[in-house]
This record gives structure tokens, sequence and C-alpha cells, in this order.
């Protein structure tokens, strides 16, 4: 399972219980710094792993995205986005 995966999974996670975008912000933060810890310093490898996280968010649709995951996918999604967009 990559990481990406990895934080889809969670967030399927995070609809069943509570909805609560906190709690994605924190598994993003979470995402983020188990790649600085793997990959040290290579800003550029740790970019593409931001990207392939972006690239799965977009292509989800397992269950069909409605509902809360939908609504939790999305805000994944401008999370992810406006930290391509600040890195």
């Amino acid at each position: 399972m990559t990481k990406a995966d990895e934080f889809i999974s969670t967030l399927h996670l995070i609809a069943a219980a509570s909805s609560n975008t906190a709690t994605v912000d924190g598994v993003f933060q979470r995402f983020l710094l188990e790649l600085v810890q793997e990959l040290g310093p290579d800003r550029q490898r740790i970019r593409r792993y931001v990207e392939d996280l972006q690239n799965t968010l977009s292509a989800e649709t397992t269950p069909p995205p409605t509902g809360r995951f939908a609504d939790l996918r999305n805000y994944a999604r401008g999370l992810v986005a406006a930290w391509l967009r600040d890195f």
C-alpha cells in the first residue's frame, strides 16, 4: 500500500467516524512529517509524493464520491493544492 493509499484509507475512516476536517489537517501534517523523516531534505522527492497524493485524491471513486467522504476528499485536495502552490 502506498502512502497515498494509506491517506485515502484514513479519509474513509474519518468520514465514517466524524467528518472532522481538523482531523484531515492532522493526517496531512503527519503524512508530510513521515515523508521528511523517510526522505530527509530531498524536496523534489517529497514533492513527487505529494503530487502522487494529489493524483490519487483526484482519481478516488470507491465508494462513489458522495456525502461525508466526498467532502473530506475535496477538503484534502485543497490542502494538497495549497501545499504544492506554496512549496
